[in-house]
């Protein structure tokens, strides 16, 4: 994180949701404490560090840490982006500790009750906003003959209920590639996203990068078991709770012998 590395962590191939779902909260862990190691650092020190997180409902173990992870985190130069397909099997108070610490929202098109969750966190509401009054004057309001509606002669109000409705009819009917920015405070924005090609990667290209990300950042299954291996005892032998299990010949037995 200091050194501003890039770093890939693909997780869909491992087909046990439960390990999966493990192996991910145990991943935002270590990023967390990562960033708060950075205490000794002044903040201009401190390197910008961008962490993109896809279907993060997923390895968000409790409201609780993901509430304080996003909290707590950006003062220490960790920006956490936050995708996912569908927010309406996420609960409130998951969604809560997401929304209250998110600076910037991108809604595209979205389904009902995603619409519905999003729609409050998008949307300005205003009380006083006005609906198009239904003047008499059939003219000015574009009214026909025969139209059912009667006409007003003056303002109504439009309900928040209402405003929500229509800011989720607005979601639910987004194009593709068309979606709503929201920037802190500031009012929604509404934006085309450019078309982006599909990769053509050369096969050869590609098996030669992987081999160099491998022999600079992975150890071999042998290589990383022995480590452990070396880990475990000096950590057994450190401590005085725990047996030595090196073999002692009776017969050989002399003082100072463990």
């Amino acid at each position: 994180m200091d050194e501003g590395r890039f770093v890939i962590l693909n997780l869909g191939g491992i087909r046990d949701s439960l390990s999966r779902k493990i192996l991910g909260a145990l991943l935002m862990v270590q990023l967390e404490q990562a960033a708060l190691s950075r205490t000794d650092l002044l903040p201009h020190d401190r390197v910008q560090h961008s962490v993109i997180v896809d279907e993060w409902p997923t390895f968000a173990a409790t409201e609780q840490s993901l509430s304080h992870i996003l909290s707590q985190s950006r003062k220490f130069g960790l920006n956490i982006y936050l995708a996912c397909q569908s927010l309406s099997q996420i609960s409130s108070k998951r969604l809560t500790g997401a929304f209250e610490n998110c600076k910037l929202g991108i809604f595209f098109s979205l389904g009902h009750d995603s619409a519905e969750v999003s729609s409050r966190q998008i949307g300005d509401f205003d009380p006083h906003t006005v609906k198009k009054s239904l003047e008499a004057d059939f003219s000015f309001t574009g009214l026909q003959e025969g139209d059912g509606r009667s006409p007003t002669s003056h303002d109504q109000y439009l309900s928040i209920l209402e405003q929500v409705q229509v800011w989720m009819n607005e979601l639910k009917d987004l194009s593709p590639r068309h979606c709503y920015v929201k920037v802190d405070n500031a009012r929604a924005v509404k934006l085309r996203t450019p078309h982006v090609p599909s990769p053509r990667v050369d096969q050869e290209e590609l098996a030669r990068v992987i081999r160099t990300y491998r022999d600079l950042y992975q150890l071999s299954r042998a290589e990383a078991e022995r480590r452990m291996a070396d880990v475990a005892q000096s950590w057994s032998l450190g401590r005085d709770d725990v047996a030595d299990r090196r073999p002692v010949n009776a017969f050989d037995w002399s003082e100072g012998t463990p």
